[in-house]
């Protein structure tokens, strides 16, 4: 049989990912920003909710075979999607070759939710096998998520692609998950081409959750923290209500940034669930109701403590979930200490335009100094590289030179209190270019979901 790489090479070459190295970008595309000699640049892909579903015949094949030959199934497969319309094979390559024309990243990053929505339910609709103890369908979960993974590193040879998982992603369900199970034995096993030290290795087997030396920036790590048991929806694989496995994340997060001061390190966080209210969620309930929180009332305070006590080491957390175009701040006695990006996704799935973020950063310190969102208007145009477009750049849209606890912190204050251009930028990009929830009777739930992450202070913002 050939080797993983020879034919995941081939068959990107066939579809035109291979041959164009992370190195390059073509001459019609212009640079994201105009960088200076000590910038960077990093790609964040988030929420792709890869589908393979089309029919029961491709599932079949699919099951039956290596990853190897799942490009050239999903090629010759129905160009329809079974189940939820997420990213389909051709949006995502589409993404990716289109992230490829804009620069040459030091580092890719992807923040979790590998798997459609639904997807238990769409591969039993079409005759999916589950096998003795549900092992063929953990290990199709495993297969997915290997194949997704690897598609993004043939993408972007020569690049480290360092991920988190999502709530979507665990073979057990959607917010499930045991400390370890067989789908955070599958993501450390994904991640031994990073090079990462055996304990990280350990970690990300028994938690999901690893630190890797940030690519080209000396004394900087990138903190990949899988968050999904903090949510407050989580369950375990049994069905528990997971206080242990959220207590285990936390512990090990406080060891981790204790270990990087001692270490003289400093860190990029990233996770797949921001802290804060689930602003889409709560708009659908009318004042006075409570907001919806992303993550247990536990959970947050514990967070929020080390954000507060390790603002030195951490000073960004990069996210997704919502899938939309979002930032907010965590504070702390009113004192800002983490900005938080929050990303839009590649799928569609809810409005938003598929999209992508491009990152500029300073390699001498890791400081965020802008980034741009790029979005195509729908998945029929995802392989045409005019299609997609930067929807925005934060720099120039916002007036900020660099993307830090305290110009967040401004920049959201003064999109709360003024009905001016910055609010109505981020209104009209929050869905990265489509239907945008925002409007002028819902404003408030979505820019006190900014500034304020838990009640009953939310809904006295919200409902003043």
């Amino acid at each position: 049989m050939k080797s993983l790489v020879s034919v995941m090479a081939a068959a990107l070459l066939a579809l035109g990912l291979a041959g164009v190295g992370g190195s390059a970008h073509a001459a019609s595309e212009p640079a994201p920003f105009e960088a200076g000699p000590s910038d960077g640049v990093f790609l964040q892909l988030t929420d792709i909710h890869f589908t393979p579903f089309s029919d029961a015949k491709t599932l079949a094949q699919l099951v039956a075979s290596p990853i190897e030959d799942w490009p050239t199934i999903l090629s010759a497969a129905p160009a329809v999607i079974a189940g939820a319309p997420d990213t389909d094979y051709p949006l995502l390559i589409g993404a990716l070759n289109n992230a490829r024309l804009r620069a040459h990243y030091d580092f890719v990053i992807n923040t979790g939710d590998y798997l459609g929505h639904n997807f238990k339910k769409t591969y039993d609709a079409l005759g999916g096998d589950d096998g003795p103890d549900n092992t063929t369908y953990d290990q199709f979960v495993s297969k997915t998520l290997s194949f997704v993974y690897q598609t993004l590193a043939r993408s972007f040879p020569d690049t480290s692609v360092i991920t988190t998982l999502g709530n979507n992603d665990d073979a057990c369900g959607d917010y499930r998950g045991d400390h370890p199970d067989p789908t955070t034995r599958a993501f450390g096993a994904l991640l031994a081409p990073l090079g990462l030290s055996a304990p990280a290795l350990r970690d990300a087997v028994r938690l999901g959750s690893y630190v890797a030396p940030m690519p080209h920036a000396a004394g900087r790590d990138i903190i990949a923290l899988d968050d999904v048991s903090w949510s407050s929806g989580f369950k375990t694989c049994g069905g528990g209500d997971g206080a242990a496995e959220a207590q285990d994340t936390l512990q090990w997060l406080a060891q981790t940034l204790a270990a990087e001061r001692a270490a003289g390190r400093t860190a990029l966080l990233i996770m797949h669930i921001p802290p804060g209210i689930d602003a889409f969620g709560s708009a659908q309930a009318a004042c006075p109701n409570p907001g919806q929180p992303f993550w247990s009332r536990p959970a947050l305070d514990g967070f929020v403590a080390l954000a507060s006590k390790y603002r030195d080491v951490v000073k960004v957390a990069i996210t997704g979930h919502t899938h939309m175009d979002e930032f907010r701040v965590v504070t702390d006695q009113g004192e800002p200490v983490t900005a938080v990006r929050i990303s839009p996704a590649v799928t569609p799935l809810f409005g938003n335009n598929p999209s992508y973020t491009v990152f500029q950063y300073d390699r001498r310190g890791g400081a965020i100094k802008n980034y741009a969102t790029y979005s195509v208007s729908s998945r029929a145009q995802a392989g045409d590289a005019a299609a997609w477009t930067r929807l925005y750049a934060f720099d120039s849209t916002y007036g900020y030179r660099d993307f830090t606890p305290r110009t967040v912190f401004e920049l959201v204050n003064k999109t709360l209190t003024e009905d001016g251009q910055a609010r109505k930028s981020y209104g009209d990009n929050f869905a990265a270019g489509g239907a945008s929830a925002i409007t002028s009777n819902t404003w408030t739930t979505f820019s006190c979901a900014q500034l304020v992450l838990a009640d009953p202070q939310y809904t006295a913002c919200r409902c003043p």
